[in-house]
């Protein structure tokens, strides 16, 4: 599960870098889609949502470090 979950993340995380560069490289109409508000709105959610993944690992990571009785169900998360 560890190395799995790193890897989702890591790939979530290159995503993101990925399309932060490709936004500001990319042009329409002369202006990069960075600039476009519907863009940075995206960049901002997948951003967030990333940030709530890497939280929910380690708190999943926690409640098993504790010995947690719950921790085996909030992994399956």
């Amino acid at each position: 599960m560890e190395l799995t979950t790193h890897t989702s993340l890591g790939g979530a995380d290159s995503s993101l870098r990925a399309a932060l560069e490709h936004s500001a490289v990319r042009k329409q109409f002369g202006t990069p889609i960075f600039d476009f508000q519907n863009t940075q709105f995206e960049l901002a959610e997948m951003a967030g949502r990333l940030n709530a993944s890497r939280l929910m690992v380690r708190q999943a990571a926690r409640m098993l470090d504790e010995k947690s009785p719950s921790a085996v169900a909030f992994c399956a998360m």
